[in-house]
């Protein structure tokens, strides 16, 4: 037996502030974000409409879909730990 206390979990929001790999050219902290499966009515599953870090799609209950990787900068996930891309079509959106 250990001294030790159990460790917490970690939340999404400090996994997400430890940059992950290579950061990008700004040295802006990135996160590793994937598609996954997540439970739909009854016994279903469905293909999520946004994207997330593993530990955040692991602690929601949903599967993560190996080969959707992509880095994101931490800023952009919101409140949940979640990515969602704004549809632009071609470019950026306009600055308000």
């Amino acid at each position: 037996m250990t001294d030790k206390p159990p460790l917490a979990p970690l939340s999404c929001a400090l996994l997400a502030t430890q940059p992950k790999g290579l950061a990008m050219q700004d040295d802006t902290a990135t996160v590793t974000v994937y598609s996954f499966m997540e439970r739909g009515p009854g016994e279903t599953k469905m293909l999520a409409v946004h994207k997330a870090a593993r530990a955040t799609i692991l602690a929601s209950g949903g599967q993560v879909l190996e080969g959707t990787a992509h880095k994101v900068p931490v800023d952009e996930l919101d409140g949940r730990g979640f990515w969602c891309r704004l549809a632009t079509g071609w470019g950026a959106l306009p600055a308000a």
